[in-house]
């Protein structure tokens, strides 16, 4: 996987233009936040640094990542 592929901002994306004070956690491919508007004490979101529409276009690393984050 490209490094340029994972800071990419994409327009309209609420994630990409995160302040740095909302972030719990930071990995080399996900970002850990508390949500804005949690549903339950302690919502929190892990989220990829790539952009991809579904979890199965994700890469074996991503998913591994994505798991050791939760």
């Amino acid at each position: 996987m490209r490094e340029d592929a994972l800071r990419q901002p994409h327009p309209g994306c609420p994630f990409c233009e995160l302040a740095p004070s909302r972030l719990v956690a930071q990995l080399p491919l996900t970002i850990t936040i508390r949500d804005a508007f949690p549903v339950s004490p302690g919502h929190t979101l892990v989220i990829p640094r790539r952009h991809f529409a579904s979890l199965f276009d994700a890469t074996p690393e991503e998913i591994c990542e994505i798991w050791q984050a939760v």
